[in-house]
C-alpha cells in the first residue's frame, strides 16, 4: 500500500498535465483565422458605407418598447420652497469676485441672517436679499468694504 501511495501524486500530476495540453489543443483548433484585407477598391468602400447607413437608418426607425441605456441614470428631485419672509426684496450688486471674496460675502450674509439668492452675469454678481431694514443692508455694505469688496444696494426691479 505504501508503494502505491508513493506513485499516486506523480500520476495525478501527469493526468492534469495531459488534460491541460488536450484542452489547449482543442482551443487552438477551434480558433478561426482572421484575414485582413489591406487593399479595397473604392466600390467596396462605398458599399460598406451604404450598408452601414442602411443598418443605422433601420435601427433608428425601430421602436423598442422596453429599452435601457448603457449608462447609469440618476434622478434629482428638488423641493422648491417659496421664501416666506417679511420684508422687501433688494438687489446687492457686487463686482466679480475671486473665490476668497465670494467666501467672505457668503459668510457675511450668513452672519446677518439674510435670506438670499445668488445670480451671476458677465460683469457682476447680483444677490437678491429679503430684508426688513435698509439700515442692516447699509451695515452689510460697510462690512463688505472691510474685505475690499465693492458693492451697492438697490431696491429690486425685474429689469436688472
Amino acid at each position: 500500500m505504501k508503494k502505491w501511495l508513493k506513485y499516486l501524486p506523480p500520476l495525478v500530476m501527469s493526468g492534469v498535465a495531459v488534460f491541460i495540453i488536450y484542452f489547449l489543443f482543442s482551443l487552438y483548433e477551434k480558433q478561426e483565422s482572421v484575414v485582413i484585407h489591406t487593399h479595397t477598391s473604392s466600390h467596396e468602400v462605398e458599399s460598406l458605407k451604404n450598408s452601414e447607413d442602411s443598418w443605422l437608418k433601420s435601427l433608428a426607425k425601430t421602436k423598442l418598447a422596453k429599452s435601457t441605456y448603457a449608462v447609469n441614470e440618476a434622478e434629482l428631485k428638488f423641493e422648491i420652497k417659496e421664501i416666506a419672509s417679511k420684508g422687501t426684496l433688494y438687489t446687492l450688486r457686487v463686482s466679480l469676485l475671486d473665490p476668497y471674496e465670494q467666501f467672505c460675502l457668503e459668510e457675511e450674509l450668513k452672519r446677518y441672517g439674510f435670506e438670499h439668492i445668488f445670480s451671476k452675469n458677465d460683469k457682476n454678481i447680483n444677490v437678491l436679499i429679503y430684508s426688513d431694514s435698509k439700515e442692516r443692508l447699509d451695515s452689510l455694505v460697510k462690512d463688505l468694504k472691510n474685505y475690499k469688496i465693492s458693492s451697492k444696494i438697490e431696491p429690486y426691479s425685474k429689469d436688472n
